[in-house]
This record gives C-alpha cells, sequence and structure tokens, in this order.
C-alpha cells in the first residue's frame, strides 16, 4: 500500500511538473500573440504612411512642369489651340489660361 502511495506522489508530481510546463507555454504563446497584435499594427500604420507619401509624390509629380523649351511649346500651341476653338465654357477658359501663364513662367528666358 505504502508503495502505491509513494508511486501515486510520485505521479501526481509529474502532473505538477508537465502543467507547471503547459502554462509557462501558454504565457509564452500569449506573450507571443500580443508581441505579433503589435508588430501587425506597426505594420499597418506604415503601410498607410506609405500610401500618403505615395499621394504626395504623386501629387507632386503632376504639378510639375517641364523646363524644356521644346516641351513648353508644344503645351502652349495645345492650350492655345484649345483656347482658339471658342466653344468652352468660361471656367474652362479660366483654368486653361491659368495653365497658360503657368507655361509662360516656366519658360526658360533667353539670355541676351
Amino acid at each position: 500500500m505504502e508503495k502505491l502511495k509513494d508511486k501515486r506522489e510520485e505521479h501526481k508530481c509529474g502532473i505538477q511538473g508537465v502543467k507547471g510546463e503547459l502554462r509557462a507555454h501558454r504565457d509564452k504563446i500569449r506573450a507571443a500573440s500580443v508581441a505579433q497584435g503589435d508588430m501587425a499594427e506597426e505594420v499597418k500604420a506604415a503601410a498607410e504612411e506609405r500610401k500618403k507619401q505615395e499621394a504626395m509624390t504623386s501629387s507632386l509629380a503632376k504639378e510639375l512642369t517641364s523646363t524644356d523649351p521644346a516641351l513648353v511649346e508644344q503645351k502652349m500651341s495645345e492650350v492655345q489651340s484649345k483656347l482658339e476653338a471658342g466653344n468652352l465654357g468660361l471656367k474652362v477658359e479660366k483654368e486653361l489660361i491659368k495653365q497658360m501663364q503657368v507655361l509662360m513662367g516656366g519658360r526658360e528666358k533667353p539670355l541676351y
């Protein structure tokens, strides 16, 4: 009977040890899950920031005008032909005139 009690105590201690290990592993899993969630939030924030930067870069690239005289002259002639067509609304004409002014300001001035 004493042997059985000792053996049962042995198993009980073994089970308690395994339960302790299981608890420790569960704690590690919970901590890793929290860390994964934090990293996912950081990645999401970085992706949003990248999208904002790409949008800003895209809008800035659209605003840039070339200083190459041939391109400026070509764009000016396109705007001029649209204005001469005469079948545009007042708002569109004003926008085209603004474009023309921007193009004229972007032209390289001769050095004489």
